[in-house]
């Protein structure tokens, strides 16, 4: 299945306001995978034991079934595991890549808009830009029927993704390019998933 099949049936952007980029939280549940773990033990082991280490355990549930679904559309142990045990910059990009084949605005951002500023050699990305980014978004994708308050805060995880992801300084403008990871390059190309390889420096 290629990414762009499965972006027709992607979470949403909303969904991801309440998700966020869980890098901690995709670690342990890659490794529990990796460990050869059902996802019913992992969402049992992880609420039961609050093994997310949450002030309560209302939403561990839910978050857990999150990290699940993203990893489930990397079709990857090799990148299961790559989030597991390797090291935290193939973290964050499998997490990244993970976002970008799960949310549709993810990759939408990422991969066209940033990668293509980046291709374009573009030097920067600002708030103004964010705007006229989230209103051709909307425009284009009818069921992205937000609030201003959930455009708000789907903006902010956005630009999450920009300084976790190493594209900006937090607070800062100036745009920077991302050198993906050889292994994950290699992997994500065997798979066939190449739509979020236009959001790092190796096309």
């Amino acid at each position: 299945m290629t990414s762009e099949r499965r972006d027709k049936k992607g979470r949403s952007g909303a969904s991801l306001t309440r998700e966020g980029f869980l890098l901690s939280e995709m670690k342990l549940v890659a490794g529990l995978l990796a460990e050869g773990e059902s996802e019913e033990a992992i969402i049992e082991a992880v609420a039961g034991q609050n093994l997310f280490q949450y002030p309560t355990t209302t939403n561990c549930t839910r978050i857990a079934r999150a990290c699940l679904a993203r990893l489930q559309v990397l079709e990857s142990p090799a990148l299961v595991q790559l989030m597991a045990q390797g090291t935290p910059a193939q973290a964050v990009q499998v997490n990244l890549v993970a976002m970008m084949l799960a949310y549709p605005i993810v990759q939408e951002f990422l991969a066209k808009e940033i990668g293509g500023r980046l291709r374009a050699f573009g030097s920067s990305f600002t708030a103004m830009d964010m705007n006229v980014f989230m209103t051709r978004y909307q425009v284009e994708n009818p069921r992205a029927n937000w609030t201003d308050a959930t455009a708000r805060r789907v903006k902010a995880a956005l630009a999450t993704c920009l300084y976790k992801g190493g594209y900006q300084e937090k607070g800062s403008e100036e745009l920077r390019p991302v050198l993906l990871d050889a292994t994950i390059e290699q992997e994500l190309r065997a798979r066939g998933l190449t739509g979020p390889l236009g959001a790092f420096e190796c096309l």
